[in-house]
């Protein structure tokens, strides 16, 4: 028996940039009748960065401007300018994940998988809070988030092999690193900036700030155990249940393969 097709299954289907096509054609379309404004921007020096400029806006200069309409020429353009705007974190990110892949070449992180979840055995669920501190420490303290996302390559299959979900990888970077930032104590780019427009020295605070990043760490790790836990118990409860049925088939092979040094044939697992 064939399951039943629900009315909007088809979007789970969707490949990422036509999503990312169709908000573009939508925005351009509100270019027509949404009235254009602007801000007035002013630079401010941040002692944080090194005594860099960050540009700032007034929050009370609104105005309102001629509208710009964007037509099919900025629309095909949309995707090469987006691109070169931010170029200097898609290059951060590909020579991390290149990186993080030559390591995972070695395998390094294969025999560290093996060797952490042996070495807790049926307490692994520790490494969970362990990940979580550890990446909310450098959001909190580096600002990092971009350069966190090659990580997913290492959590996701370390998740997998404890029994959990693909998800549970996915949260313990992208949680970790989101709540230790929005909760920093010395990040530069937010606490800097902020300590900055406020004329308030770096440090000033820093006690209570510390006890709010560590709540919040403390509560973002119990929630990512729960969700852990959960599917443990009973894996159909995962919201990725059917992709990591043959996912977890192949990691499994996978460091079966790498663990014997076959690179070639590792990479058919995929």
């Amino acid at each position: 028996m064939k399951p039943e097709k629900k009315k909007w299954d088809f979007l789970s289907n969707l490949h990422p940039l036509s999503i990312v096509v169709v908000i573009i054609i939508l925005l351009a379309l509100a270019t027509y009748f949404i009235p254009g404004g602007s801000y007035e921007r002013y630079e401010v020096e941040v002692d944080a960065l090194g005594g860099d400029t960050r540009e700032l806006i007034d929050p009370d200069s609104f105005h309102y401007v001629d509208s710009n309409p964007q037509g099919f020429d900025d629309l095909w353009t949309a995707f090469m300018e987006g691109a070169i705007d931010a170029s200097d974190i898609s290059f951060l990110i590909m020579i991390c994940s290149g990186a993080l892949t030559a390591i995972i070449a070695t395998g390094a992180v294969t025999s560290g998988i093996n060797s952490l979840v042996n070495r807790f055995g049926s307490k692994s669920y520790i490494i969970i809070p362990i990940c979580v501190y550890a990446f909310g420490l450098a959001g909190a303290t580096a600002g990092i988030y971009e350069e966190s996302i090659p990580f997913v390559l290492v959590l996701v299959p370390l998740a997998v092999t404890m029994g959990f979900d693909s998800m549970v990888g996915l949260m313990i970077v992208h949680f970790s690193v989101s709540v230790g930032a929005s909760a920093a104590f010395i990040n530069p780019y937010n606490i800097g900036i902020g300590q900055a427009l406020a004329d308030l020295p770096m440090m000033s605070g820093i006690a209570p700030r510390i006890i709010l990043w560590f709540v919040m760490m403390t509560a973002t790790a119990a929630y990512i155990l729960h969700y852990a836990f959960k599917v443990k118990k009973n894996p159909q409860l995962s919201v990725c249940y059917e992709s990591d049925l043959k996912k977890e088939k192949n990691i499994r092979r996978w460091l079966k393969i790498i663990w014997k040094g076959s690179m070639a044939e590792a990479s058919s697992c995929f």
